[in-house]
Formats: structure tokens, sequence, C-alpha cells
């Protein structure tokens, strides 16, 4: 662990990895205030370059948009998909979900590779 001081009235954008959950100590660190806590693996600065989009599909009425920001973390963990039209994965599945739309966020809690593998492999 590595502890450095943040700015006042600073905190992170997400509980810090490897302990300190639901108000436990971390292996027994003691720090006088949230603000002086910063664990090996974050940024001293958030990194607030966002990349958005939006897409529709006409024929079903839908509109979406997307953003998202990588905050105090090394990289970005978190993923999303915006599927308006699932096609039949296969050829013996004639009409499949063609009608079916899938949103969904990943958060990237079960870290980055979770929400990637996610992203890739559903639906």
């Amino acid at each position: 662990l590595k502890a450095v001081r943040r700015p006042p009235g600073v905190f992170p954008s997400s509980p810090p990895a490897g302990g300190g959950a639901m108000g436990q100590p971390l292996s027994g660190m003691s720090f006088s205030s949230a603000e002086e806590l910063l664990l090996l693996g974050d940024l001293p600065r958030p990194n607030t370059d966002k990349a958005s989009g939006n897409g529709k599909a006409g024929l079903a009425g839908l509109l979406w948009g997307h953003s998202c920001m990588q905050g105090w973390r090394d990289s970005m963990e978190d993923a999303h998909i915006a599927n308006a039209r699932l096609l039949p994965s296969r050829p013996n599945r004639p009409g499949g979900w063609s009608e079916t739309a899938i949103f969904a966020v990943m958060d990237g809690h079960g870290g980055e590779q979770v929400a990637r593998f996610c992203e890739l492999h559903l639906p």
C-alpha cells in the first residue's frame, strides 16, 4: 500500500481496492481522514476526459447515449453494450432475437477484465 495526501474535499469515485469495505480498517493502517488515503494503482488526479456517443434505431423508436470517464483509476475499468437489434446467432435459429434490444453497463468493480469480457461476449 502507498498513501499520499489528496487535496481537501477530493474523494475517489469508487471504494479503495484491496480493503476497507464496510468501514473496516485497511490491514491495520490508520489514516486521519479519507482525504489522505490513496492506494497504489490510483492516479493523483482524476482523468476527466470523456468518451461519449449515441445511437438510434429508427424503426423501433429507440434513442440512446453513453459517456465514459476514467476518474481516479489507472485505466478505464468500465464497459457498456448498446445493441438495438439482436440478430440470430445461428442459421438454425431463424427469427431469433431480431426485435430485442440490449443495453448494459459493466461498472468494473469485478475488474477491468470482467467488464471487457462481458462487453465482448454478451449477448
